[in-house]
């Protein structure tokens, strides 16, 4: 019983790395197009502010503070 067992994982064993390595070869064979490093005005980074607490005073002052700054650099 002992000997089944042992010779059942040591089999799946071998198919799972079977596996593994056709996925690996299938992944790494693939011919991807990557982006190129080019940046433009339209990927500027952006900061985006998301809380629960909008409507507060305190993110009230936030927002106008950064909408007066976006409306200054063009952004808005």
């Amino acid at each position: 019983m002992r000997k089944i067992v042992t010779a059942l994982f040591i089999g799946m064993l071998i198919l799972t790395t079977l596996f593994t390595l056709q996925s690996l070869t299938h992944v790494l064979s693939v011919d991807i197009d990557l982006p190129t490093g080019d940046t433009s005005e339209d990927d500027a980074k952006r900061l985006v502010l998301i809380t629960d607490q909008m409507g507060t005073p305190f993110y009230d002052a936030i927002v106008k503070g950064a909408r007066a700054a976006a409306f200054i650099k063009g952004c808005l």
